[in-house]
């Protein structure tokens, strides 16, 4: 398991990182170890599991979509109807892209079509 931490040496310089280990009283230990003038460990916390990871779109794809986003909504179109076409005309395609509809607007604040 890995944890992320932030420590303090004893000239007051910060530390952060990652170690990994079983528990969090092995990653303590560890850091003592690796880290002997380590003065105090300020924080360490198990890293989240699926920890977000960035999509790289090239630049054009970018473009396209606001441009499309831009048209789409001073035409009237609403906003959800048009990220979900925008999303479904992209040449590169983005995963789970309805999914942040889901988890970030409270249930029954955006009209879904079948």
């Amino acid at each position: 398991m890995l944890f992320d931490f932030q420590a303090v040496d004893q000239e007051g310089s910060t530390l952060e990182g990652d170690v990994n280990a079983p528990s969090e009283e092995q990653a303590r230990w560890l850091l003592r170890k690796e880290f002997p003038n380590l003065r105090r460990i300020v924080w360490i916390r198990p890293q989240l599991v699926g920890k977000p990871t960035i999509l790289r779109v090239p630049y054009s794809e970018v473009v396209i979509f606001y441009r499309r986003l831009a048209v789409m909504l001073e035409a009237g179109v609403s906003i959800d109807r048009a990220l979900m076409f925008s999303q479904n005309r992209a040449r590169v395609p983005w995963p789970n892209f309805s999914s942040v509809f889901t988890r970030t607007c409270p249930k029954g604040t955006i009209s879904w079509w079948p």
